[in-house]
């Protein structure tokens, strides 16, 4: 009956360590130097390219003195407008990571020409021109190599789980996906530690269940957050023991289920809440019932739960 007291050990401190991690909020003063005012916080897989490209561009000689330039978040993707001292504007929304600096610099840079041909004592040069942004947003590239963004996400938390038969449980998960572009990979994991069922026939009854399995999601932005749905398909393990008379027996079935899910996470930021909801169906019961004993109430051939936790996302 407690078979799985490791499982669930070494699976709450994978959730304590993944919940205790937060994204790094540095400002780089590369981007205070370039008239760069970014309106923080952006979301997670900005960060990182940001701080690198205002550090590598803060060095530039022939930088647009009169450029400014507004950066801020647009869903998960990013916000630029450029306004000169003329008053002249140009704004791009960037969805890839990789054509934000060669986006910056273009925004930012003088011409070569202009600079070479200006007169060297000229007692007030005229406002430089607004130089747009390539059309195609970034030089191109070979299809399957250009801007796709990976990541890893670990979530997990406490949960409830009703299931058929009657059955009611405390349900902790946890999962673990790689995030390409909006598209999710990944494993599942959860075990129904406490399943209540009332059963006369019996003095002392008790079940619980460990379940794995992968899963398959896309993602889409909303206003204040994402939405993620997809298909799990797992392996359940489920155990009932009881005491009849003197005597304490336990009893063991695995299953195959076919499960769905929708994932709700709320705000940008590295550590965010989440909500899901899922559902699962073995087909193996959905025409008859299965017993472990005849003295046993059936197996479930369907559960569904919700899950309320924490997601941490790493880019």
């Amino acid at each position: 009956m407690r078979a799985y007291g490791f499982l669930g050990t070494v699976f709450f401190g994978a959730l304590v360590l993944s919940a205790g991690v937060a994204a790094a909020d540095e400002r780089d003063d590369g981007c205070d130097r370039l008239s760069i005012r970014i309106e923080r916080p952006l979301p997670p897989r900005w960060n990182e390219p940001m701080a690198r490209a205002c550090r590598e561009l803060a060095t530039m000689q022939n930088a647009d003195p009169t450029a400014r330039l507004r950066i801020s978040a647009a869903g998960d993707d990013l916000a630029i407008e450029v306004v000169l001292a003329d008053g002249r504007k140009a704004s791009r929304t960037m969805k890839r990571t990789e054509a934000l600096r060669p986006t910056l610099e273009a925004l930012l840079l003088v011409p070569a020409e202009e600079t070479a041909t200006a007169p060297v004592a000229a007692p007030a040069p005229a406002p430089a021109p607004v130089v747009p942004a390539p059309a195609t947003e970034e030089p191109r590239a070979a299809p399957d190599a250009a801007s796709r963004d990976v990541g890893v996400e670990l979530g997990g938390g406490p949960g409830v789980r009703i299931a058929g038969n009657g059955y009611v449980s405390f349900a902790p998960a946890a999962y673990a996906e790689l995030v390409i572009g909006r598209w999710l990979f990944g494993m599942t994991v959860r075990w129904d530690v406490v399943e209540s069922k009332s059963v006369p026939a019996v003095k002392v009854f008790e079940m619980e269940t460990v379940g794995a399995g992968l899963l398959v999601g896309r993602r889409f932005d909303v206003g204040f957050g994402t939405t993620d749905i997809g298909v799990a398909p797992r392996l359940l393990a489920e155990t009932q023991s009881y005491e009849l008379g003197n005597n304490e027996e336990s009893r063991s079935e695995t299953d195959i289920r076919i499960g769905a899910f929708t994932r709700v996470a709320f705000g940008h930021s590295a550590v965010r809440f989440v909500l899901e909801a899922d559902a699962e169906l073995s087909p193996a019961r959905v025409r008859r019932d299965v017993f472990l004993d005849p003295v046993l109430p059936a197996l479930p051939a369907w559960s569904a739960g919700l899950l309320g936790g924490l997601q941490w996302a790493g880019r």
